[in-house]
């Protein structure tokens, strides 16, 4: 029998087969439920997080709380959404995992500036997980096979997994930060995600001009993370320009 025929019986009772984002029409495969998506999520939320000071109280913490609610509401998607506050100054990042589970660093906050610079970030990493990315990327034959068992995995092997095999299956989750440490989504996944998120920003009243000025200025603060020679993440200046060319045709489509 064909080394991987085991492996390929346990995935196909969990595809979900092929389908359509409504935001932007676009194909994806989606192998794994919503539910084993969240098991596999959480997991990897609770560990990653857990590295970090978690930030409860105070202004800014706040401000995440408030904002992710508010943008959360917009999306119009009924996750057990999360959102946190990670003590990391020296990181410039947020990250998104499937079902909603969204942390912030307190290193991006001197990048986003103000609320609306902060409903950018959120509103980007909302969209990865409204869009399903996590799922669609862990989808890839490459991190099927890292995982091996995906059933088995989903229901009760994570403890037992090697360190290395489990930051494969978080990066696939959507561990690939704004700026392109891990795994990165691919361009299109954050080209969609910042168009998707710009209409989450503006129903939920945030000032949508915001975002091309927020990339502006993430150039500046990590230039050697948002440079189009990273395949993975279209350039900070395309993204900004790109921003602009919707936010000027904002009143074509609404998001679902």
């Amino acid at each position: 029998m064909h080394r991987f025929l085991p492996s390929l019986v346990l995935v196909l009772p969990c595809l979900s087969g092929c389908g359509t984002v409504a935001e932007t029409g676009r194909s994806q495969l989606l192998w794994f439920s919503e539910p084993q998506m969240r098991t596999m999520a959480l997991k990897a939320y609770e560990e990653e997080t857990g590295k970090y000071p978690v930030i409860t109280k105070g202004p800014q913490a706040e401000m995440v709380q408030r904002l992710g609610r508010r943008i959360a509401t917009a999306s119009g998607r009924n996750y057990e959404w999360e959102f946190k506050l990670l003590d990391a100054p020296d990181s410039v990042n947020a990250f998104c995992l499937p079902g909603g589970k969204i942390a912030v660093f307190t290193g991006v906050l001197p990048v986003t500036k103000n609320e609306d610079g902060l409903a950018v970030v959120i509103g980007h990493e909302v969209a990865h997980a409204t869009l399903q990315h996590g799922n669609e990327r862990i989808s890839q034959p490459t991190i099927k096979r890292i995982i091996g068992k995906p059933i088995e995995f989903v229901t009760n092997v994570w403890g037992r997994l090697a360190p290395r095999s489990r930051r494969a299956v978080m990066d696939g989750l959507g561990l690939g930060f704004i700026i392109g440490k891990a795994l990165p989504y691919s361009q299109e996944h954050e080209s969609e995600a910042d168009e998707i998120g710009l209409r989450y920003l503006k129903k939920a009243g945030f000032d949508v001009e915001e975002a091309p000025k927020f990339w502006r200025r993430m150039a500046v603060a990590a230039p050697e993370g948002v440079s189009d020679s990273l395949s993975t993440h279209p350039g900070a200046e395309r993204r900004a320009k790109r921003l602009e060319e919707l936010i000027r045709s904002m009143e074509t489509r609404q998001p679902r």
